[in-house]
């Protein structure tokens, strides 16, 4: 073979080997670097998110230490305003310390305690039942009402009014009052 052949069969094999360079770096290497920069962004994206949520993460467990003593402190709070059990006695000194605090005597006192309300289907909520106390007080003036429902409405116990009566004595001075209150309480 001559040098002059040799020559351009090794320029055609050179330009036959740049084309299939060309070739392949479009068709392969060039769509496989965009799909490497959607990757890189999703990991970058999704490596800022788990950043996020162990920030998140830390702050509840701060938080959840902070308040880990609280919770007992919490929960007795709350068994006082509803307790758990249907707690008579308690129920009837609150009322008669109200009313003696605020100059009215009581007269009459009923208590019927009624049936626990089912809740949802929730393990957590537990069921809550009421105590309707039906109160006949006599003696006081406007401002003696007045202060005892004021002190009902702050007491620790949760009591609701849901009907009052108010009747006036003598010539006006005296009043009288048939109030029915619920108490509630936690069932178990």
């Amino acid at each position: 073979m001559k040098a002059s052949k040799k020559r351009i069969y090794s320029i055609l094999a050179t330009i036959f080997l740049l084309i299939g360079a060309a070739l392949i770096y479009s068709y392969l290497i060039k769509p496989t670097y965009a799909q490497i920069d959607v990757l890189r962004g999703q990991i970058i994206t999704k490596s800022q998110l788990i950043d996020e949520y162990e920030n998140y993460l830390t702050k509840i467990q701060s938080l959840l230490n902070e308040y880990q003593g609280v919770s007992k402190n919490f929960q007795d709070l709350i068994s006082l305003a509803l307790p758990n059990e249907p707690n008579v006695p308690q129920a009837i000194n609150q009322i008669n310390g109200l009313a003696s605090i605020s100059g009215l005597k009581i007269e009459q006192l009923d208590i019927r305690q009624s049936f626990l309300k089912p809740t949802a289907n929730s393990s957590a909520i537990k069921s809550v039942g009421t105590l309707e106390m039906n109160v006949k007080f006599g003696g006081g003036n406007y401002s003696s009402i007045r202060s005892f429902f004021q002190r009902l409405e702050t007491n620790s116990s949760l009591i609701n009014l849901i009907d009052l009566k108010m009747q006036s004595e003598d010539n006006g001075n005296n009043l009288s009052f048939d109030a029915t209150v619920d108490s509630y309480y936690q069932g178990n």
